[in-house]
């Protein structure tokens, strides 16, 4: 397995991250929060032949950022994150891209999931470990079963050891589970399953916070490549039933996909709804302090409109007057999410430091 000698790092923190759990308190806790990690190394892609010229020659920079961070970023990163953890820190979370993906086999696919899973079981022991699927964690030969044959059963596992949650359902990419007053949907952001997403609601409408757990963003982001690249993003409809299905709940959005930090606040008469987006793949492109690209509502949607590709300059048009906050900036690192009667808290740490970047009030 590759990775070990990253391992080394961890033997300081582990003795404190033992002494949580049966700590945990269901009132008022944290939890660790990563972005796109894109789990990676060149073993999964011994049996890749990729005979589409052009998609061959752009997985090649991707390959070439996921070494570079898996070599040394990623370890520094997470052991930073480990000194965050507190006796009262629920679980880690982390928002889909888990692997790279790009297997030859779905036997391969099958190794980068479990190695993954164990790697993150490592660096963060004593906690339970749930992730989203995102669109590389399928991206494999037969990814799509491989990824429902591997993970249902281990997240299943790891929402089992969150107290009050044996026995929790989880059949498919899309599920729900309570911890104490709050509740946590999980949703395959390209193929929601409509009829648990309403269940979740309708079952636990006396949910004190309201946790969607996405991959793909929910309110598209003024980004030039596939600002569509959200639930139902080509079906008004359906969106339309989302949206309104969201801001009835008052829900905060928890995402990543587009590897920059983000924040925004959509409000209507219906209700609000938060999403904040993490982003952990350190690349070489990202800068020693996180660079803002758009922090005004007004500028909202200047990006896309350059494209002059219509349907999404309407899509963000739908959007932009319900639009009260908006922050997006360049950076790589992780989160804490701090959760309490007064309200929600994350606070975003950029690359490896243990000392706050910025902290966003999400509700």
């Amino acid at each position: 397995m590759p990775h070990f000698r990253q391992f080394l790092t961890i033997c300081a923190a582990t003795l404190l991250v033992l002494t949580v759990g049966a700590a945990v308190k269901t009132n008022a806790y944290r939890i660790i929060l990563l972005g796109d990690t894109h789990f990676d190394a060149d073993i999964y892609h011994k049996e890749l032949v990729e005979k589409n010229e052009s998609l061959a020659k752009s997985r090649q920079p991707e390959f070439a950022r996921n070494k570079a961070f898996w070599q040394e970023r990623a370890a520094r990163i997470f052991a930073a994150a480990r000194t965050k953890v507190t006796p009262d820190t629920a679980f880690v979370l982390q928002l889909g891209d888990l692997v790279q993906g790009d297997c030859g086999t779905a036997e391969a696919h099958e190794r980068m999931l479990t190695d993954a899973l164990d790697y993150f079981k490592k660096a963060f022991p004593g906690l339970p470990f749930l992730t989203v699927v995102g669109n590389h964690d399928y991206r494999s030969p037969g990814g799509k079963k491989v990824y429902k044959r591997v993970m249902t059963p281990r997240m299943k596992q790891e929402i089992g050891a969150i107290p009050g949650n044996a026995g929790t359902t989880v059949s498919g990419t899309t599920f729900y589970f309570r911890h104490g007053p709050d509740l946590f949907v999980f949703i395959n952001f390209e193929s929601p399953d409509d009829a648990v997403i309403g269940k979740a609601f309708a079952s636990h409408a006396d949910a004190r916070h309201k946790f969607v757990v996405s991959h793909g963003p929910v309110i598209p982001l003024d980004k030039g490549k596939r600002p569509d690249w959200i639930p139902y993003g080509r079906n008004a409809e359906r969106r339309a039933w989302m949206r309104d299905l969201f801001l009835k709940h008052n829900v905060i959005v928890l995402t990543g996909h587009a590897h920059v930090i983000s924040y925004l606040r959509y409000a209507t008469e219906a209700g609000t709804i938060v999403q904040f987006m993490a982003n952990t793949i350190w690349d070489n492109a990202t800068p020693e302090t996180p660079k803002v690209i758009g922090r005004t509502v007004a500028g909202y949607g200047s990006v896309v409109a350059k494209t002059k590709i219509e349907a999404n300059i309407k899509l963000l048009a739908e959007y932009k007057p319900g639009l009260k906050e908006y922050y997006h900036a360049r950076g790589a690192g992780y989160c804490t999410l701090d959760i309490s009667p007064g309200g929600v808290e994350a606070t975003y740490y950029h690359r490896d430091a243990t000392t706050p970047c910025k902290t966003f009030k999400l509700r």
